[in-house]
């Protein structure tokens, strides 16, 4: 999150980047979608109807869509990177589904609650209608009469706290990113004994302070001389040369964050994952207290009914997996979203600092992943104008990646097909490219970056298919389903 300075700098007329002199940091990327929204219609008689949504992303109320939605249809599954509140109303002909929330960009969902609805407030399984004459039935709650007392307001129950924190730069950084820099002498003495186990700092002399020229301004640690220890330094000069940043001798101090979620609970009730089980087989569901020759639970009959029994007593398939005229199913109640993101990664490059790409393109079903439905990731890039990452999404100037400690990568993030066609276009002048050198595909599952695949198809100025390759068609493919 420091800024990236450059001596010698030359572009070359194929747009790549070259220097003699290069102080890597990272380059802070876009900010992230990561409060998303799903919301699925019902499967069950009557489910289908009139839905309309307003959502306030940070610039007030506004409605998002109003329609008829049929069974078992997705209404929305969009992210945003603010969700401040949600309110969701119906014509007479009530709409019946779920309305779930991400606060973690997709990774896992929650319903939320409906404070003002009637028989519960989970909205795992919810009732939208404008009059009064939908029935009331078990673990559905009601947000109804909306055409004379108005929306029904939602609210989420995740609590996301954000902590300062403290790194020590790498070698070279001579100033912390916009925002993370540190305010005062107490405060870096502070940050210094944050840092000081982790990073393995010695100091006898504790917090130095002065004018110096050649010191970084602010908060820095004498990192390497050998006449003295590693004692942070507050240093008042904003002018100075940082001579001694650049031989090595300082490190700076800067700021992080740490961000803590307090989550809602993912997983559902039984009877709330029995009936998005049978809304997925797209079969009829019900409940009951007792069903003849079943034990309590999630059945599924050969008529093709999908039933939640509440209770079995008496009975000799009671607490097991026996049952008459039907079987016992057992789905999966945690909310999980299937594939978050894609990304290309690579260890090294030609140069082992640049790699220049010029086009990647993840590809689905024949159509490009976008960027504004989905979020850039990078490593970091040049501190440069016009050598960002966006640039590698549409045809025009290059990415100028960096590394983020021994890593490159490039992909976007986003509720994501689980599998995908890459091409990559790279230019020559640093590339992932020769004997050796590989790169990789890597998915995004449960918050993890796991590889998909790796190429050694890298060839440079001119766009190749990498993934899948040909050779492996038929073996990589079905490694991706989940």
């Amino acid at each position: 999150m420091a800024t990236t300075l450059f001596f010698g700098l030359v572009v070359t007329a194929c747009g790549e980047l070259e220097s003699d002199t290069l102080l890597q940091s990272t380059k802070v990327s876009p900010v992230r979608a990561t409060h998303c929204l799903k919301i699925e219609t019902d499967s069950g008689f009557y489910a289908d109807g009139e839905l309309t949504l307003a959502v306030d992303s940070g610039d007030g109320m506004v409605e998002e869509l109003s329609d008829y939605y049929k069974q078992g249809s997705t209404v929305i599954n969009k992210c945003y990177q603010d969700l401040v509140a949600v309110e969701v109303s119906a014509g007479t002909n009530g709409w019946i589904g779920w309305i779930l929330y991400s606060d973690n960009g997709g990774q896992s969902y929650s319903p939320m609650s409906c404070p003002t609805c009637s028989n519960g407030h989970s909205t795992a399984f919810i009732i939208v209608d404008g009059n009064t004459d939908a029935s009331i039935i078990p673990n559905r709650i009601m947000c109804v009469d909306v055409l004379s007392k108005g929306p029904c307001r939602l609210e989420t129950t995740t609590t996301t706290t954000t902590t300062a924190a403290y790194e020590l730069m790498g070698s070279g950084v001579v100033k912390c990113g916009t925002g993370f820099g540190i305010a005062t002498a107490a405060e870096c003495s502070a940050a210094y004994n944050s840092i000081q186990l982790a990073d393995g700092l010695t100091n006898t002399r504790g917090l130095q302070q002065g004018p110096w020229n050649g010191v970084p301004y602010a908060c820095s640690v004498q990192y390497d001389n050998s006449q003295f220890d590693q004692a942070p330094h507050w240093n008042k000069n904003a002018h100075t040369d940082n001579s001694r940043v650049t031989t090595g001798e300082f490190r700076m101090i800067c700021k992080t964050t740490t961000t803590t979620t307090t989550a809602a609970p993912t997983t559902m009730t039984a009877f709330e994952c029995c009936r998005r089980e049978a809304a997925k087989l797209q079969l009829k569901f019900s409940d009951q207290q007792r069903s003849n020759g079943a034990p309590a639970g999630c059945v599924r009959y050969r008529d093709g009914r999908v039933i939640y029994v509440h209770k079995c007593s008496n009975h000799a398939n009671c607490g097991t997996t026996k049952c008459n005229g039907c079987t016992v199913l057992q789905p999966s109640c945690t909310m999980t979203a299937f594939v978050q993101g894609w990304r290309i990664w690579a260890s090294t490059s030609t140069s082992d600092w640049a790699w220049d790409v010029k086009r990647v393109k993840f590809i689905a079903d024949g159509a490009e992943l976008q960027v504004g439905p989905c979020t850039v990731v990078e490593s970091a890039h040049v501190d440069v104008d016009g050598y960002g990452p966006e640039n590698a999404f549409s045809d025009g100037p290059i990415w100028g990646g960096r590394k983020m400690g021994d890593e490159f990568f490039l992909g976007l993030e986003c509720t994501a097909p689980p599998l995908v066609q890459v091409k990559l276009h790279q230019g020559c002048g640093h590339a992932v490219t020769g004997v050796g050198t590989a790169v990789k595909i890597q998915k995004k599952v449960d918050g993890n970056w796991i590889d998909a695949g790796v190429s050694d198809n890298t060839a440079c100025d001119r766009e190749v298919t990498i993934f899948p390759t040909p050779t492996t068609r038929t073996t990589t493919w079905p490694l991706l389903l989940r």
